[in-house]
């Protein structure tokens, strides 16, 4: 669990916590809280820097939906992580394991990332 949300965290702050401002090129930092909800996916979009959506644990079908969908970049339920990209959806998502806080973590050296995989066996 505690890797998870390491995982999470590394993730969402990589790649969320700067966002650029087509307009006047400014960068700005920000924070996204996610809500947990018990035996349900929440879907959020980094780019966006916020939830896009919901569906229940147990509802395949929508998970299927989410899964052909290019506008979300990771989903969180019951400490599962999901990425788009991999077996969870179409996008280029992936995720890499950083033993290193947020601010010794160098963007410049490449990351082993790895897309999910589907362990739960929902589809």
């Amino acid at each position: 669990m505690k890797r998870l949300l390491n995982i999470l965290t590394t993730t969402l702050l990589l790649a969320a916590c700067a966002t650029d401002n087509a307009d006047n090129g400014i960068v700005s930092e920000g924070l996204l809280t996610i809500p947990n909800v018990a035996d349900q996916w929440t879907y959020v979009s980094l780019t966006e820097g916020r939830v896009v959506g919901t569906c229940s644990l147990t509802d395949t079908v929508a998970q299927r939906q989410w899964a052909m969908r290019t506008d979300w970049d990771l989903a969180t339920c019951n400490g599962m992580i999901r990425t788009n990209g991999g077996d969870s959806g179409r996008g280029q998502g992936a995720a890499a394991v950083s033993t290193q806080g947020y601010e010794e973590t160098d963007a410049a050296l490449p990351a082993p990332y790895v897309t999910d995989r589907d362990s739960v066996g929902v589809w």
